[in-house]
């Protein structure tokens, strides 16, 4: 700063006789004439800016201003500075009545910050100034990653055994996901997703056979999912002073699977005091498995805000609404039939999932298209 006011100084001590002699000095050169701008920084152009508005010259305010906006390097501005830049040619340009270029400039803060909104320090029609303008995200990114817990519902049962009422038990087994998700806002309280994920499934099956023996059984399923849903937020979300925003949604998903296989072990009693345990390694069962599968979807969560973005918990039930067995390959994998005494019975797969992440919007202003006034025909 020492540099600048030594220029100014050096010129009659400016801003002494603007203090001094007001209006008198209007007529005098303009400042930016008195400025030696390789040797100041953005940021001291900046505050003698400042002061200038506060003596009410604002006619030469705009040409500072451009021109250290156009500094680079360490002598230019940082954000907060270039946001007091704008803000600042924002009142000016209000004040000489140049609403487009104020408009234009206020898109510029709204760049660098998004949520910047209406100052005390404005003048009043900058606050009418912001309702031209787009302020509200438009879309949203995101990722999470969590934990599931998936069942298998029977629908047909199958058996080798010789008693038909005997269709064993499933049971819930804990699996894994993650994802990405893009969203589009259409209001203030509703928004549409799209997820990319990618969810590690698995159930248990366990059954008696023959009176003699016992089943256990266990699937791992590696899946690719795409869910599409609806979101409705309790609250506002495009209110940036909210920091709690509850919601719910509901939607469907397609399922692709990649992969699946088993653990299978096959306990036999041979006598009281013997038991025979066969086991061996993992079998893969992705053929006697539907490889595109459908699911609904519904769920609830919390999202608070962090920096500009949201860190959400949720909470998801996906229901299968197709049956995940490919009934023409049921009998061809001989391993589980005649080794373990195992076919599959028809089911559909429901899981609960709990996750957490992050997301983040994305702000595009612009000028908002203004309302075309209707002629009355007479």
């Amino acid at each position: 700063m020492r540099n600048l006011y030594k220029n100014i100084f050096a010129w009659g001590s400016v801003f002494i006789l603007i203090a001094c002699t007001g209006d008198a000095l209007l007529a005098q050169e303009p400042i930016d004439s008195l400025i030696n701008f390789d040797e100041v920084t953005a940021g001291e152009i900046l505050q003698v800016a400042e002061d200038l508005y506060d003596l009410g010259r604002i006619q030469e305010i705009d040409s500072l201003l451009l021109i250290a906006l156009d500094m680079k390097g360490k002598d230019g501005f940082d954000e907060i500075q270039k946001q007091r830049a704008y803000a600042l040619l924002v009142n000016t340009q209000l004040y000489e009545n140049e609403e487009e270029k104020a408009q234009s400039y206020l898109i510029e803060i709204l760049k660098i910050n998004p949520e910047y909104r209406y100052r005390n320090t404005d003048i009043q029609e900058v606050e009418e100034l912001f309702k031209t303008v787009r302020l509200n995200p438009i879309f949203y990114i995101g990722g999470h990653i969590g934990a599931n817990m998936s069942l298998a519902n029977n629908t047909t049962s199958y058996t080798l055994d010789t008693n038909p009422d005997n269709t064993g038990i499933y049971q819930s087994e804990i699996g894994a996901q993650l994802g990405a998700k893009v969203g589009y806002a259409i209001n203030s309280r509703i928004s549409v997703f799209l997820e990319l994920g990618v969810d590690l499934r698995s159930f248990s099956f366990q059954k008696q056979l023959f009176d003699y023996a016992s089943l256990n059984y266990k699937e791992n399923m590696i899946a690719a999912n795409a869910p599409i849903f609806v979101q409705f937020f309790l609250k506002n979300q495009f209110n940036i002073e909210t920091k709690w925003r509850p919601y719910v949604y509901a939607g469907v998903s397609p399922i692709l699977l990649l992969s699946s296989n088993a653990t299978v072990t096959r306990s036999d009693v041979v006598s009281e005091d013997e038991q025979r345990q066969v086991q061996g390694p993992n079998v893969q069962v992705t053929e006697q498995r539907n490889n595109l599968n459908f699911a609904l979807l519904g769920g609830i969560g919390m999202q608070r805000k962090i920096g500009l973005g949201f860190a959400y918990m949720d909470v998801r039930y996906m229901q299968g609404i197709n049956n995940v067995v490919n009934t023409s390959k049921r009998f061809d994998n001989n391993e589980l039939i005649f080794r373990y005494g195992y076919i599959d019975n028809d089911f559909l797969l429901s899981s609960y999932y709990l996750s957490v992440g992050y997301i983040y919007p994305i702000y595009k202003p612009k000028p908002l298209k203004k309302k075309k006034k209707k002629l009355n025909s007479k």
